[in-house]
């Protein structure tokens, strides 16, 4: 496994999230309401992002918020980062959880098998101590 070394040119995640919610919300101030903050803490957190990328996000002027094509990619790839985050942190949490014991499902043989134990397969890396009884 290779270390992986955050460097000070990297950006916070929390600068991410603060672009992601401007495209949602399609304004710098509907997206600081949303957040809580005010519309000069989401320019500063967007202008932080921008020097530390090297790039303009967004064509701005008084009535229209648009994204710039390099605003566009960086969107796509931020929302893989905090899609990744959230499941970083999901699994993290995942094992603490103790989980143990039986499941008795009511389901045809049909549904049974083609849903109800392919979803549990997909928590089977995290869960140990249970018995899924489909009758």
């Amino acid at each position: 496994m290779s270390v992986v070394r955050i460097g000070k040119e990297w950006p916070l995640i929390e600068d991410l999230h603060v672009f992601l919610t401007i495209i949602y919300a399609k304004s710098f101030s509907k997206a600081a309401q949303e957040m809580g903050v005010s519309p000069a803490y989401i320019s500063k957190r967007i202008k932080i992002l921008e020097e530390k990328l090297g790039i303009k996000l967004f064509h701005r002027d008084t009535r229209h918020l648009t994204l710039t094509e390099d605003g566009k990619n960086i969107a796509r790839k931020a929302t893989q980062v905090l899609d990744d985050m959230d499941c970083l942190l999901t699994e993290a949490k995942i094992p603490q959880k103790k989980i143990s014991g039986s499941i008795n499902i009511c389901a045809s043989f049909g549904f049974g098998i083609s849903h109800v134990s392919k979803s549990f397969l997909n928590y089977q890396g995290y869960i140990h101590n249970l018995t899924l009884n489909c009758i």
